[in-house]
């Protein structure tokens, strides 16, 4: 059996672009600073992430907003608790 390719990061706002996206996100881990987001590497969020990095990303904005409020949400709770969340 393969594992999935995944793709981390700590930027609150790709993260709420690759849920908006319909991006899989695997966990949320703190980190020794920031906490860290970790997807499923698909073709759709690696074509999130090129678009992002480009400038030429372009998604409807009430979805975005909601998805980054519970990420500042979830956020909180991992800082919290000190432990991560597992979504698989």
């Amino acid at each position: 059996m393969t594992r999935p390719f995944e793709f981390s990061t700590q930027d609150i706002e790709l993260s709420a672009c690759l849920l908006t996206a319909g991006g899989k996100l695997l966990r949320i881990t703190p980190g020794r600073e920031l906490t860290e987001f970790t997807f499923l590497l698909n073709e759709t969020s690696q074509e999130t992430v090129f678009e992002y990095s480009a400038g030429t990303l372009c998604q409807k904005v009430r979805p975005l907003v909601k998805n980054r409020s519970w990420l500042y949400r979830q956020i909180r709770e991992v800082s919290r608790t000190g432990r991560g969340v597992h979504y698989d």
